[in-house]
């Protein structure tokens, strides 16, 4: 299957999913994980509340894979009949399961049966990614690819879904050039239906401002590489790759985080707060800028200018 064909299946998955788990999450908010499973129809996911019984990541992932095999009247475990798996580790932020057997030809199956994995162990603390790969000797039979090896960040799957051709205003802040503050510009922005919110404005942080917006410095170096970004519990972790912090860029340490939470904080209404890591580890210091665990709006607030 091309990768042109999987997007557009991935966005029509997840359209139904946005519609169709809403009502299922509602049911299951009283506990602190949800499972997913897939409806009986196979056309969407059920979310089914769970308590787990241990406390370190680890376990909980062990026990959250264990609930993943269990089918309900209403609802089929996604890990089961010809998908199984043998073994699980986490390092790094990512967790990595490994598939005994892998074998589904419906293409809408398969996406949400990677959808459900990978929504419910991305709940726990500190997952940043989810990784599939199967033994050599595996069964391997996937209507999308192979599953060899691929990784899914936290929110690959949960996207949103509208009209790409409405753009909406967007305050973007980058480091002034006077270096006294940061610089506030409006942009229209239209959104990548298969990127996360935070993931697009992030890019455009990145790529930094344009000719017409004078007065502010591209803060973020243009090779830093996004290794993955989501939100959870109001807080958005933000993780780049090791150029973040290897290369000088132009402007203050302390105005390019504050850019980048600002942007973050003021655009996306679920974002309270910033958490910032760098090849997978907490970014404590800056150069000689002291980061905290979580940078909030009014946290040392600087003066700001507008365009």
């Amino acid at each position: 299957m091309s990768k042109r064909v999987f997007v557009i299946l991935v966005c029509i998955v997840s359209a139904v999913l946005l519609s169709s788990c809403g009502k299922a999450e509602e049911k299951a908010k009283d506990y602190p994980y949800q499972v997913y499973c897939l409806s009986n129809d196979g056309l969407s996911l059920k979310a089914v509340g769970y308590a787990p019984e241990a406390s370190s990541q680890e376990m909980i992932l062990k026990e959250l894979l264990g609930q993943l095999q269990i089918s309900g009247e209403d609802y089929t475990a996604p890990i089961s009949g010809t998908v199984s798996y043998s073994n699980m580790s986490f390092e790094d932020h990512t967790v990595t399961v490994t598939f005994s057997s892998y074998s589904v030809e419906d293409p809408v199956k398969d996406i949400l049966i990677r959808a459900a994995i990978v929504r419910t162990l991305s709940q726990v603390d500190g997952v940043f990614n989810v990784a599939f790969q199967v033994s050599q000797d595996a069964s391997n039979l996937s209507a999308i690819a192979p599953v060899i090896r691929v990784v899914y960040s936290a929110d690959y799957f949960v996207m949103d879904i509208g009209e790409p051709s409405e753009p909406i205003m967007m305050r973007l802040y980058f480091p002034s050039t006077s270096g006294d503050g940061v610089k506030e510009v409006e942009r229209p922005v239209i959104f990548d239906d298969f990127k996360s919110r935070e993931q697009y404005l992030m890019e455009i942080l990145i790529a930094g401002p344009t000719k017409a917006e004078t007065g502010a410095l591209a803060g973020i170096p243009a090779s830093t590489k996004i290794l993955s970004v989501s939100t959870k519990n109001r807080i958005c972790t933000v993780n780049l790759s090791k150029e973040f912090t290897k290369e000088k860029p132009d402007a203050a340490a302390k105005l390019i985080i504050q850019s980048i939470a600002y942007t973050l904080i003021r655009n996306l209404e679920y974002v309270d707060g910033v958490s910032f890591y760098v090849e997978g580890k907490p970014l404590t210091t800056f150069r000689t800028y002291e980061v905290s665990s979580v940078i909030y709006e009014n946290e040392e607030k600087p003066s700001e200018n507008k365009q």
